[in-house]
This record gives structure tokens, sequence and C-alpha cells, in this order.
């Protein structure tokens, strides 16, 4: 019990014990008050006048005119301080925050009390509003109103002068068993009396009413609550609290808080703040040295207070949160701990600010309360579903991002006891349910992100957020669009991390553990519910009510990206992933009718363990290693045993690559699909606005244009923002990587005699089609932030996953699908530089993309797989993607192709690469025989189509500049010219960037000496197809190919004209037969064409003068030919031809017959080898042949030979003897005579 210095030993003037004790305890109390204050702010918490860590009772003293000198002066005239010890402290209870610690507090100046009863009554009297600092529990709202007094200021001065004198002796007094004998005061003392033993019950009362804050006598500071009922119970001689006391504390305590008005929050505040203190006194005595002064155990004391005080506040705290109702709307109590907010009125008695809730407090509840947790815990799951079911985005009904992170904080705080978790993930209520394969009726992706526990949660994203960060996005400038981009990528890290955090508690759990097992469904069970979002019509309707939104897709991805980074964010790479595992683990996914990389005709076993990677052991990120046993997809197929560690990893492998698939490509599809509908928009809105100043029509349309453009561009911004966020685009590049490695491994060493690869047998074919449409999209994303420029990283592929590309790209073996073959080239495409920008199409983004050459020569110059498979594997899938299978691969080929030939284009340069383009030729003829004949084929088709649309194109433009005729058509004839010229004017961009790259690539092979141009099959073709294209150019046609902006449509007449001489003057030097074959060319073959085409580039400059040169003399020689030719067809003209000597098909005169083993039919090798190459079949009954399969006619060939003789010396003869005269002789040829040159500077100045 406190009690107060007899006054009568103050004021005998005999006694030199009262100064002396009143100057010590006044020293005492101020070096105690300065340790505290020291011990604060070393352990960063703010000291308080309500602190439990400080306190004794101060009072008005009676007759308090001795006061120590070492008070400050301006505190003598403005108050006066009496010290009333507390409970006598002990050298056991030095260190304890209640038994050592005094508050000194400064009251206004009052008239000394002259005796002892008139201060108790000053004790009773209430205290005003404006005396106290706190007001007690039960007599009102609570208040803070006192400042600090000058006492404290002065004290916290001197602190800062002296901290590390204070310090030393800080610790000095509180390693001391008597800490008031050794304070030094400042007057010299001349004896001091030891401080009095605590009892034990006076411990236990001391330490309750610190828990507590509770006294059985009245408190005049307002720290304490006096405990009125409980008073007047116990005796007054000796007013001690016990254990027996406290659920009556708990209970005086709870009714005074009701009455005052207080609510059940408010009620479990303080229990909290008691159980708190309860913990911080039980952690002190734990480190505190025995104390031998007194006569108990202390720690086993404090012990036994813990133990019931822990009992009887868990029972409270329990039972108050059992008594919430749901239906009322109220605020939960417990979620109002554990979430933490400025607004929460801290009670006088709850001295922790900001109460929330620790593990340690839920730990106990959980085992206290082992059979009612759902009462305890489960309504808390079902507010936060409610509250984040509320679409944040309505502008009615928006849930604010700091009370969604609070609410996630605190389901965190829950769910990170496993017996809680357990319950969340077992359990369903009426509002929610786990896994959406518990809802009512047909389960949907829209209605699990809406019912499910965790759907509201995982929905809530910044990911196409209209809430508003881009207050003008028409006029944004770039440090404002950064902006706006960061605090989104942070708002949606932030989420992703609370995610994360959650996931992860149930996760974190063994193998078998109900919270994983249900983590895990619950995630798988959400993709297959959203698989339909890859087919085509989710990426015309994004917002199908029947999947999940993009926002929620992404984050489920991200959560996924980063569990999964724990071991494929490290190389190099160590692959403990099972090949079987899709087959034989019920993992869950919906993988039925998916299409495989590989396949075989008959069943894959199961792969054994002796696939995976001998010596591996435990698998990255801690996953422990151990055996287990998987499922099968047979009963009678053995089990697989493999590492559990590896059973983890894989788990969490696929399921990130199917999120990926059903939940990044299709957002990543619909955003170019958005951005072509963007440019489309922004260039109709800039037509609009430039006829609006002569149209009035369209200039009331001005201001609904430019709304519409906000929202667009809004649109764009929320969806780069986190598309294009560094930590989501790294975590793809390294989990990409990680994927390359695990596919190199499942294919093995290369070995060109196997034939089939099992493990790809159970590998989707879409695990490498995301791959060639995620990773064009990173190489891109420098490009698509359009002037702004947002983000100056470039991202790059490594070495591994080039390889990957290179090896999966020309062998059908391991990938049966050409389309997905084409869809790799496009990669490697992407990553090559080109000097040259003007040979790239201009992707949607309406940018060239900017790929250093260092960066490609360190991927393709010294990469040992490049130089052996790159260049054969991209002549492969030129001839291979022919044929895709899919609907419009007519026109697909030319792209694929066109990307093709500009990789080869590149590697030209390279020495290794340009000598493995010669081996490839020697050592696979026949497949180079294709190659050359598909070039010839595209360049032929797309040529041909320039032609034809340049020619419509100038017709059109022929009417539009007749201005009087153009006005005298029909307005819908005039419609649909319009339209006509514009549909030619696109497409002959595009068809002309193609023809122009298959003509380069013809040019630039005909260079290396290659035997595949001139074989008999192809050099006919060849020389046709030069010709045809010619004449066009410089023959009489090429009027027909004038058109007002050449460039514009990449349509270049004089660059075209210097490949056609190349290939001449090359195919020419390389066999003297090529002569032979242009002058056969009936079609298109004329003396003047080559003499006009001689004339043009000689004039213009087209070629250099070593070219020039050579091709005047192949027109020489053209010349010489074509009269010998003459000569000789007119000879065999005049003749009989024997019937057996004529091709069936073509009938003309063979000149190499081969027999057909498939029909019995002869035909000439030339014509027959020509149809091969597109048809492996006899062209008279449409059995298979191939071209060894033919038969050399060798005696009809020299049969035919012989009579040709024959026939030669024959008419040699009769002209000698002047029997046969040729009357064609005496006229000079007309293709001869040279042609007049026409002015055509506007076709060839521009090109020039």
């Amino acid at each position: 019990p406190k009690k107060i210095i007899q006054p009568e030993l103050m004021e005998d003037p005999d006694s030199h014990w009262g100064p002396l004790v009143w100057k010590t305890l006044i020293v005492g109390a101020l070096v105690v008050f300065l340790l505290k204050v020291l011990r604060a702010r070393k352990s960063e918490q703010p000291l308080t006048n309500s602190g439990a860590a400080s306190r004794v009772n101060v009072i008005p003293p009676p007759n308090s005119k001795k006061v120590d000198s070492t008070v400050p002066e301006e505190v003598k005239k403005t108050s006066t301080a009496t010290i009333t010890p507390a409970t006598p402290t002990t050298p056991t209870t030095t260190a304890a925050p209640v038994a050592k610690s005094v508050v000194l507090k400064a009251t206004p100046k009052t008239e000394p009390a002259p005796s002892q009863p008139s201060a108790q009554k000053a004790i009773e009297k209430p205290v005003s509003s404006a005396e106290r600092v706190e007001t007690p529990v039960g007599t009102g709202p609570t208040q803070s109103t006192t400042k600090k007094s000058a006492l404290v200021r002065q004290l916290e001065k001197e602190l800062k002068q002296k901290r590390e004198e204070e310090e030393k002796e800080a610790r000095a007094i509180a390693n001391s068993s008597e800490s008031l004998s050794l304070i030094k005061p400042t007057t010299p003392i001349k004896a001091q009396k030891p401080a009095l033993p605590m009892s034990e019950e006076e411990f236990i009362s001391s330490h309750l009413s610190d828990i507590f804050r509770v006294c059985l006598v009245h408190d005049t500071t307002g720290i304490l609550f006096f405990l009125s009922d409980l008073a007047r119970e116990i005796p007054q001689d000796k007013p001690l609290l016990s254990l027996q006391h406290i659920d009556s504390i708990l209970m005086e305590v709870t009714e005074s808080k009701r009455k005052a008005g207080n609510s059940s929050t408010d009620l479990l505040r303080y229990f909290i703040s008691c159980f708190k203190r309860l913990k911080s006194i039980v952690s002190h005595s734990t480190n505190m040295p025995a104390q031998p002064s007194t006569d108990f155990d202390s720690q086993k004391l404090i012990a036994s207070i813990s133990e019931a005080v822990s009992s009887s506040i868990l029972s409270f705290s329990g039972l108050e949160l059992m008594d919430f109702d749901l239906s009322t709307n109220a605020q939960h109590p417990l979620l109002a701990c554990l979430v933490p907010s400025v607004e929460i009125e801290v009670d006088i008695m709850d001295d922790f600010k900001n109460i929330i809730i620790s593990s340690g407090f839920i730990t106990d509840l959980v085992n206290h309360f082992q059979q009612d947790l759902s009462e305890l815990f489960l309504p808390i799951f079902t507010i936060v579903h409610q509250r984040s079911r509320i679409n944040p985005f309505q502008p009615a009904q928006q849930i604010s991002r700091s009370l969604m992170h609070n609410q996630l904080q605190a389901i965190h705080v829950l769910v990170a006891n496993p017996r809680i978790a357990e319950l969340v993930a077992s359990s369903s209520t009426n509002s929610w349910v786990w896994l959406p394969s518990e809802l009512p009726g047909t389960p949907t992706g829209a209605r699990l992100q809406d019912q499910c526990l965790l759907g509201p949660l995982f929905n809530y994203s910044e990911y196409r957020s209209p809430i508003t960060y881009f207050e003008d996005p028409s006029n944004i400038t770039r440090p404002q669009a950064m902006s706006a981009f960061n605090k989104m990528r942070e708002n949606q890290a932030t989420h992703v991390k609370d995610l994360h955090r959650i996931l992860a508690a149930f996760l974190k759990g063994p193998q078998d553990s109900v919270p994983r097992q249900k983590a895990l469904k619950f995630i798988v069970e959400a993709l297959n519910l959203n698989k339909s979002r890859t087919q085509i019509r989710h990426l015309l309707n994004p917002t199908n009510a029947q999947t999940s939104s993009d926002g929620f897709m992404l984050n489920i991805s991200f959560f996924l990206l980063q569990l999964c980074s724990h071991f494929t964010g490290h190389k190099p790479h160590q692959i403990r992933i099972d090949s079987s595992f899709l087959v034989n683990t019920p993992i869950g996914l919906n993988l039925s009718e998916e299409t495989m990389i590989s396949s075989v005709e008959e069943p894959v076993a199961s792969s054994s363990p002796a696939d995976l990677p001998s010596g591996s052991t435990a698998a990255a990120g801690g996953l422990e290693a151990s055996t287990s046993t998987s499922s099968t997809t047979s009963e009678n197929a053995a089990p697989t045993t493999y590492c559990s560690g590896w059973k983890k990893m894989s788990e969490y492998f696929f399921i990130t690559l199917y999120s990926i698939h059903v939940g990044v490509v299709p957002c990543l599809q619909y955003y170019q699909h958005f951005l072509q509908h963007f440019a489309r928009e922004m260039q109709k809105m800039k037509k609009i606005s430039q006829l609006a100043a002569t149209r009035p029509d369209l200039a009331a349309q001005l201001p609904m244009l430019k709304q519409r453009k906000s929202l667009l561009i809004r649109e764009k911004f929320t969806m780069e923002a986190i598309l294009f966020d560094h930590a989501f685009i790294t975590l793809l590049l390294d989990f990409y990587s990680y994927t390359s490695s695990w596919l190199l491994h499942l294919v093995g060493p290369e070995d060109p005699k196997k034939e089939v690869f099992e493990p790809l047998c159970k590998v989707p074919e879409w695990v490498l089609e995301d791959m060639t449409i995620i990773l064009p999209f990173i190489i891109r994303i420098k490009t698509q932030d359009m002037n702004l420029q947002l983000d100056n990283r470039s991202y790059r592929l490594d070495e591994i996953t080039v390889n990957l590309l290179i090896r999966f790209l020309g062998n059908s073996k391991i990938t049966k699908n050409p389309y997905l073959r084409g869809k790799i080239a496009e990669v490697l495409y992407n990553i090559t530089p080109f000097p040259d920008q003007e040979i790239r199409l201009k992707h949607p983004y309406g940018h060239a993309i900017d790929i250093s050459s260092d960066y490609a020569d360190k991927i393709f110059r010294g990469n040992s797989m490049a130089e052996r498979q790159l260049v054969p594997a991209l002549i492969q899938l030129y001839v291979d993607i022919e044929i895709t299978g899919r609907h419009g691969q007519f026109y697909e080929k030319f792209f694929i192709r066109r990307h093709i030939a500009l990789v080869l284009k590149y590697l030209r340069d390279i020495p290794e690469y340009e000598k493995s383009i010669k081996l490839t030729s020697d050592s696979s003829p026949q497949l180079f025989l294709y190659f050359i004949n598909m070039l010839v084929n595209d360049m032929i088709y797309l040529l041909d189509e320039v032609l034809e649309k340049v020619k419509r194109m100038n017709e059109t433009e022929q009417q539009m500049n007749n201005r009087q005729e153009w006005l005298a058509l029909p307005h819908e004839r005039r419609a649909e010219l319009e339209q006509q010229y514009a549909t030619d004017s696109t497409q002959v961009g595009t068809y002309s960037l193609l023809s122009n790259e298959t003509l380069f690539l013809i040019s630039y092979l005909s260079r290396h000496n290659i035997p595949t141009f001139t074989r008999p099959e192809m050099i006919d073709r060849i020389a046709g197809m030069l010709n045809y294209f010619l004449d066009h150019l410089v023959g009489p046609k090429r009027k027909h190919i004038k058109v007002k902006d050449h460039d514009k449509y990449n349509f270049r007449p004089g660059k075209l004209l210097t490949s056609l001489v190349d290939v001449y003057v090359n195919l020419a030097q390389q066999d003297p037969l090529f002569l032979n074959a242009i002058e056969r060319d009936s079609r298109s073959f004329s003396i003047r064409l080559f003499s006009r085409a001689q004339t043009v580039i000689t004039k213009w400059g087209l070629t250099n003068a070593e070219v020039s040169e050579k091709f005047t003399k192949l027109v020489e020689d053209l010349k010489t030919v074509y009269t010998e030719r003459q000569e000789e067809e007119q000879i065999l003209e005049e003749a009989d031809v024997p019937y057996d000597f004529l091709d069936p098909l073509m009938a003309h005169l063979m000149t190499d017959p081969v027999l057909l083993p498939t029909s019995d039919n002869i035909i000439d090798r030339s014509v027959i080898e020509r149809h091969l190459l597109s048809s492996s079949t006899d062209p008279f009954n449409r059995k298979v042949l191939t071209p060894d399969m033919l038969v050399p006619a060798t005696e009809l060939k020299e049969k035919i030979e012989a009579w040709k003789e024959e026939v030669k010396a024959k008419r040699r003869k009769e002209r000698a003897e002047g029997v046969l005269t040729n009357e064609k002789e005496k006229e000079k040829s007309p293709d001869l005579v040279e042609p007049e040159d026409e002015d055509d500077e506007e076709l060839w100045k521009v090109s020039q």
C-alpha cells in the first residue's frame, strides 16, 4: 500500500532525517526518470507520463518549503512537488517496470496543506479537466492535453548534452542491488535508510496493478483505475491485490468501460495492452539475475502471475469476440485491432498506441480456445470478403487501397498460424467458399473471383484501372507519366506482396498438409475455369462474363512467378523438374485434348527416374529432399519415385507455365490488338481534325473526339504501367530461361539419327508458343512507350533461350508444327540487328525495333550450336512452312519466309555462317533444290501481285488527275475506286517489302556458285521468271508501273532492276548454258529488253561499272546465242519430229528422257522434276514418286540425239546445193534493232 511519509518527521527542526530524505528522494527520482528517458529513446518508444515504466504517485507535499536546490527556480515559482514512495522497492524488482520507476508531474501551485487530513481531502477531491493529465476510465472521453513541463524540457536538454555519461551511470544503477544508495545527491548525505524489502503479497499486488492499471486507493494522477467495488471487499488494513482477484478486476474494468460507452473494440484493445504489459514483465524478469534480498523466487512468482493473468485475459477476449454479431454490420473487434489506424483513440489504461495484435497473442488465443476457433476467426474472413467484393473502381463504392492493404495484413497475421490456416481452408460460410468446385451450380471464372474467399483479393488490381492516374493524358509530359506509372506499379507491387505473404503461409506446410493442398487446388481450379481465355473470342471480348478479369489472372501469375524465382533466378540452372509430372501426378491441371510439341504413333510410357539428372539431391529454395510415390494414369503402370523437392518444384513450375498461358498471354494479345485499334482511331481523329476547319459538322465532333482520345490514351497507359513493369519482365525472362534449360534437357544431346523425342510427347505445344509471344513482346518494350520513352531499359534474351529456339527451329521431329517453328523464326528476327531500318515492317506500335549489333554478335558469333544448326534450320523451315494447316496459311508463309530471309541476310556477313550456306547446298542438294524452288515461287507470286496492283493504281490516278472525267463518274463508282485504291496501296506496300527481300536473297545466293540454280529442272524456271519481270520493268509495259510516290509503297523499280541484273550476271558466269535458258523463254525473251535494260542501268548509274560491263557482255553473248538458236529451231521446225521423241505433257522435243516406274511413261527430266518440286506424285496416276525413282531412258536419248544430227546434216546439204532457201535470213530480225530511248526520268530518278 502506498504510504505518505510522516509529516511530523518532516516538520521536526531538530531532526536531520527529514531534509536528507527529501533531498535523497528527489535526486533519486530525477535520476531514475532520466534513465527511463534514455531507455525509451534507446528502444525507439515514446516516454509518456502514463507509461508503466515510469510511475510513482506525485502529490503536493505538506509543508514543502524545503526543496532541493537542484530543482529549477522557474519550477519552484510555478509548482510544488512532493513525492510519495510507491510500493517499497526491492532489489528483485529493480529491473521491473512497476517496482523501480518514478514519474515527476508538475501541478498548479496550491496553498500548502497544514495537516494530513486536509491533504487527504485534496487527494479525494475530483481533479478538474484543466488539472488532470488523463481522465480515469469510466468518467468520460479520453483526453491528452497536458504539455511538457519546464522540468521535463530542461531534463531533455541536459540529456542531449551528457548522453554518454548518463548511459554509463544508467548501467551502474541498473546493475546495483540498491539503486537509491548509489545516487549521489548534490549536497552531502550523512546517512540513508536502506530500502525495505517487498513481501510476496506486495510483489503480486504491485505487478497486477501495473498490468491492469488499477489500484485499491484513489489515484489522483488519473493513471490507475480505482477498483471501488473490489476495494470494499478487501480489508482496509492490507489493501493488496492477489491472483484470486484477476477475474474480479477484469469484470469491474469491463463493466466500467461499458457504462462509459466504450465498444467491444475498446475492451479488446485494453485486454491486448494488458497482455503486452504482462509479456514485457515476463521478458524483463527472465533477463534479470536473482536477487538475494527477497524471501521468494521472483521469477517463479512472475511465471505464476503470467499463467493466471494470461488465462483470464484470453478468456475475456475470446468471450468478447464470440459475442460479436455479424448481422449488425459493426466493426469486428479483432479485425480493428489487427488493422492499424491513425484514428484509434488510446484509452488512459492502454499505453500502447495503435494497438496491433502480435502473433503471440493469436497463438495463445488459438491454444486457449481449441474447440471454438470458427466462432472466433471466421467472421473476420467473412467481413474482409464482403468488403473486398465491392468493386473498387465504382465511384460510389470505392474501397481504399490503404484499407485493402490493412485487411491483407490482418489476414496474414491470422493465417500465419497453421491452425487458423487449416480452419479457413477447410471451411465455407453462407458468404464465401474456399474452392470454386464448392460453389452451387456451375462454377465460372467470374463467380470464383466474387464468391471464393481469395477471389476478391486477387481481383483487386491496378491493371486497366479506371481510377484517374492521368488527369490529362493527351498533354501529359514524361515526368508526369513516370510519376503516375511509378505510383501504379508501387501500389500493384504492394498488393501482390501482400497476396504472396498470405498464400505463402498456406504453402509453407508439409507436402500433404491441408492448407497447402487447398491453396494449390484453388489456384489450379481458377486456372482451369479460365481456360477459355486462350480462345480467339476472348481477344475480341476480354470482359467475358464467364471468365475472371485480367487483373485477377495477372495477380495469380505474378505470385507464381515470385514463388518460382527461388529456383529460376539462379544460374547455372539445375534442372530438377520431373519430366513425367504432367502425366503421373494428380495436380489437376486440365490439359486434356492439348496438342503436344512432339508425338509418336504409340502411347508413350512414363519417364523413369533415370531421365532426371544424376546426382541431384535437394531442390533450390529450401525444398527438402526425400522420396515419394506419385499416382499414375494407368492402374497397371508402375509408380514413379522422385525427390519430394522435385515434386514441389514441379508443381510450382507447371502451374506457373499454365498460369502464363491462360493469364499473361491473353493480356499481351489483347494489348497488341488494342494497339492496332488505337492506331486506327488516332489516324481517324487526325483526319477529322484536319477537315474540321472547312466542315462545321465535323468541328462539332471535336470535343467528343478529344474525350475519346483521352480515354484511349488512359486505357493504354494503365495497361503499359503493369505489363512494362521491370520486376514483372525480369521474372518472366528468368522463368523462360529456366524453361529453355528444361526443354533442352528433355531433348538431350544432338543426335541426327534420333527419330523420336518421347519426353516432348508430354509437353503441350503452348509452352513453346507462349515463349514466341512473350519474348518478342519483351524485346519490343522499348519501342512501345511511344514518344515518351518512359523506360530506358532494354531486355535481352540469354544464350540458353536462343539455343533452344535454334534447336527447335529446323527439326520437324522435335517440333512437328511448322507454324510454331515459324513463330520461333520471328523471335530470332526480332533479336537480329539491321542497319537499314527500311527493311522492317512497321509493326503495330509504329516504331522500328532497335537492336544492338553488339548484343546480336554476342548471341550469334562464337555460338557453336548456332554455327552448326541455324542456317540448315532456316532453310528447312523455309521449305516446310509451305503448308501449316492453318486458315490463311498461304499469306502467313510469306511473312515467315521474309523473317527467314532477313536473318539470312544478317548472317551472310559472318564468315562462319557464309560457309554454312555453301556447306548446306553441297551436303543437302535436294533440300536446297526445294528451297530455291520456293524462293522462285514466292518471287513470281509477290512481284506479279505488285505489278498488277500498281497498274490498277496507275489507272485510277489517271482518272483522278482528269478532274472533269472524275467528277462525271457516279458517286458510288468514285467511292468504289477510292476504296480499291486504298486497298491496293496497302497491299502493294506489304507485297513490295516481301518481294524485295525474296529477290535480294536470290541475288545473294546466286553469288556463291551454287549448282542448284542451273539444274535442268530449275534453270528454265529461273530464266523465265527473270525475263518476265524484266519485260515489266523496261519493256512497253513499264508505263503502267508509274505511281505518284514509289517510296511510300516500298515499290522501287530501280532496286528491282539492279537485283535482276545481278542474278543474270552471276548465273551466266556460273554456267554458260544459262544463256540458252534465257533465250529459250518464248513468252518474255526479247533482245530489245536486254538492250533497253543495258541503256537504263548505264544512264542512271543503277549498278557499278564492273556489273555494268559484265551485263553488256552478257547482252552481246545473248545476241550470238539467239542467232544460233533461231537457225536450229528453223531446221527442226521444218522436220517431222517422231511422236516418241515428244514430251507427253509439254509436246516439245525431249532432251533428257526418263522412265516413270510408277506408270511406265517416258517424260523429259526437266518437266517431271519441276512437277515433283510441287507434288511428289506421278502426274499420270497420282502414285508416290520421288526424283530418286526416275530411270534414265538412255537408249531413247541416243536416238533423239542421232535424229537431230541427221536432220541438221540433211538441211545443211540442201542449202549447200541451193535446194532450200531461207527468206528470213535476208531480213534482219526486228529483235536485233535497237529500240529508241524513251524518257523515263520519273521512273528511274527516284530509284537512283
